[in-house]
C-alpha cells in the first residue's frame, strides 16, 4: 500500500482518463505478478495420497450458538464489529475528503494511504516489541483510542480547515490501527477453544465480514444522506468520521469488560461443546 500510493501519485499527478488507466494497469498487473511470486511452491503436494485430511467444518447457526453461549464472546463479537466497521470505512473516504476540505491534488491525496500504512507499519513494530510486555488488552486499547484520537483531530481539521492538522489525524489514525490491529488478532487467538479453533476463528471471521458491510454502508450510504440532509458535502464526510470516532469510544468501553480467563472458565464447563451442538440443532 505504502508503494502504491507513491507509485500513484507520480503516475497520476493530474487527472486524465488515459494516465488514470495506464496507472491501473500498472498497479494491477504488478499486484498480480507479486501474488503469483507469492504462492511459488507455497505448498508442497501431498506425497501420502491415502491420507485422511479432516477438517472443521460449521455452519452459521452452529458459529451463533458459540457466540451466545459464552457472554464474553458475545461481548468481543460486537467489539471487533464496531471497531473493525470505524476503521475499514475511513480507507475510501479520507482521499475525496482531503481533495473536498482542502483542495489537495490527485498527487496529494494519492500519498494519504502511503502516509497512514508507513505510520500502521511502524505500529507493528512497536506492538511486537510491546507483546509480552505489556497486557494485550492494555495495547489494545492503546490503539483503539489512538485511531479514535485521530478521528477526532481529522474532524477539528475539516472544521478549522487545518491540513496540518489533517495529517497529524492521518499519523494517528494509522499508527493507532496498526497497534490495534496486531493486539486484537492476539486476542482473537487467546479467545478460542484449542478442540474448536475453526469454530471460533470462523466466528471471528464472520463478525469481519459483518464489519466490512456496515463499514462500506457507512462510506456511502451515510456519507451521502448526512449531504443530502445538509447540502454541504464536507458536512458528509464529518458525519461519518463522527459515528466512526463513536463507534471506537464504544469499542473501546467494550474492550474493558472482555475477560479472557471468564471466556476460558467458561468454555471448560462439563460438555460445554456439547451444548453447543444441542443450541444449534
Amino acid at each position: 500500500m505504502i508503494a502504491t500510493g507513491i507509485t500513484l501519485s507520480h503516475l497520476v499527478p493530474e487527472y486524465s482518463p488515459e494516465a488514470l488507466s495506464r496507472a491501473f494497469i500498472i498497479v494491477a498487473a504488478s499486484a498480480l505478478t507479486l501474488g503469483l511470486f507469492g504462492i511459488f511452491k507455497l505448498e508442497s503436494p501431498s506425497s501420502d495420497s491415502s491420507a485422511n485430511h479432516e477438517s472443521e467444518n460449521y455452519t452459521l447457526r452452529e458459529m451463533t450458538a458459540a457466540i451466545t453461549a459464552n457472554p464474553v464472546a458475545k461481548i468481543f463479537f460486537v467489539y471487533l464489529l464496531l471497531l473493525l466497521a470505524a476503521i475499514l470505512s475511513q480507507d475510501v473516504l479520507l482521499e475525496p475528503f482531503g481533495a473536498q476540505a482542502f483542495n489537495m491534488t490527485i498527487e496529494a491525496t494519492s500519498r494519504i494511504v502511503s502516509i497512514s500504512s508507513t505510520f500502521t507499519l511502524i505500529a507493528f513494530i512497536v506492538a511486537g516489541f510491546m507483546e509480552g510486555r505489556v497486557p494485550k488488552k492494555v495495547i489494545a486499547q492503546i490503539g483503539n483510542l489512538g485511531a479514535l484520537a485521530g478521528f477526532v483531530v481529522i474532524i477539528i481539521s475539516g472544521l478549522m480547515q487545518s491540513l496540518s492538522a489533517f495529517y497529524i489525524g492521518i499519523i494517528l489514525l494509522g499508527f493507532g490501527t496498526g497497534i490495534s490491529t496486531v493486539a486484537n488478532l492476539s486476542l482473537m487467538f487467546e479467545l478460542t477453544v484449542p478442540e474448536k479453533v475453526g469454530l471460533y476463528i470462523g466466528a471471528w471471521g464472520f463478525s469481519n465480514g459483518l464489519s466490512r458491510l456496515a463499514g462500506l454502508l457507512m462510506a456511502g450510504v451515510v456519507a451521502d444522506l448526512a449531504t443530502y440532509i445538509t447540502g454541504n458535502s464536507l458536512s458528509g464526510y464529518l458525519v461519518v468520521f463522527g459515528i466512526e470516532a463513536f463507534l471506537l469510544l464504544i469499542a473501546a468501553i467494550l474492550l474493558t469488560r472482555i475477560d479472557v480467563a471468564k471466556f476460558e472458565k467458561q468454555v471448560e464447563k462439563t460438555n460445554f461443546t456439547e451444548k453447543i451442538s444441542l443450541i444449534a440443532e
